[in-house]
């Protein structure tokens, strides 16, 4: 591949010397013998294997790394207890890192900090293309204020009142018997393209009195635009009694559903319902409603 000729001084039988008439493209990994000749005696045997040291050279501009392995063909480690990257990457206009693979393009894992952190003064600091889709195994949450409950009929009689602090206080009013108050839901479908799964449901109430309380919840979700049961799936339905007395329980009570089933919510498939039934014991008690939590799963 190449040769140079020195003259050299040796010491104890060593010497230093440089190749300078080898290049990087010379040392690029593969299988490397240096061979050695002096005063113009023939090669030395056996040749000297160049074990992979070199090899890093093959890290200069434009270099490539082709192999076919079970693990990563590059890795970074960087054991410092105070800080660094494992990998710090700059480019003036196209993209830092590019990762391009059937499986992960790129991976970063780590025990403190950000795995994989973007930074960017102008434009994208993270840019995705193609489907677009990014994944999460974090969790996301929705708040859905108690001001927005409204009665199921008109003519119920219901009587609600909006405090200031984003929940409603529920009167039966003239009317007995139970009453059913709907709390409008909207929420995004699919997120950065992936399905939105909702997978627990939290109602955040009170009641005057131990008497007063939540006697059935029902959450569907719309599939299409019909007055007929075909056009909705059911996610929840419990008629378990549920109570919480103001005076033993003065900032309020949480039931919790876990959501398991027709719970994914898709580009085509995403508008939500849900019905509070509530039981009141005369026409002037009341139950308050602070608020609902979805809990959102993306992965």
């Amino acid at each position: 591949l190449c040769e140079d000729t020195d003259t050299v001084t040796v010491e104890n039988g060593l010497f230093n010397m440089n190749m300078n008439w080898c290049t990087a493209s010379d040392i690029d990994g593969k299988s490397l013998w240096l061979g050695i000749a002096v005063d113009g005696d023939s090669e030395m045997e056996p040749r000297q294997p160049i074990y992979p040291v070199p090899y890093a050279w093959s890290l200069r501009p434009g270099a490539q790394i082709n192999e076919s392995l079970d693990g990563s063909i590059l890795s970074i480690s960087n054991n410092s207890a105070t800080g660094g990257t494992g990998l710090s990457a700059y480019s003036l206009a196209g993209p830092g890192v590019w990762g391009s693979s059937v499986g992960i393009g790129v991976k970063g894992t780590s025990l403190g900090g950000p795995g994989v952190y973007a930074s960017a003064s102008t434009g994208a600091a993270l840019a995705v293309a193609g489907t677009g889709v990014i994944t999460s195994t974090a969790r996301s949450y929705l708040w859905i204020s108690g001001n927005d409950i409204r009665p199921f009929h008109e003519s119920d009689g219901v009587i609600i009142d909006a405090d200031t602090i984003g929940g409603a206080k529920i009167y039966r009013g003239p009317n007995p018997g139970d009453k059913n108050v709907m709390l409008p839901i909207t929420i995004v479908g699919p997120l950065y393209g992936q399905d939105v799964t909702l997978t627990e449901l939290e109602i955040y109430f009170v009641g005057d009195s131990e008497f007063e309380g939540i006697t059935a919840v029902l959450m569907r979700r719309q599939t299409g635009v019909c007055a007929t049961s075909s056009c909705y799936e059911t996610i929840l339905y419990d008629t378990t009694d549920h109570s919480c007395d103001d005076a033993v329980n003065p900032t309020g009570c949480t039931v919790s559903y876990s959501l398991t089933q027709n719970n994914v919510l898709t580009q085509d498939s995403g508008i939500l319902y849900l019905t509070i039934e509530l039981t009141f014991t005369g026409e002037t008690t009341w139950v308050e409603i602070g608020g609902v939590r979805l809990t959102l799963e993306h992965d």
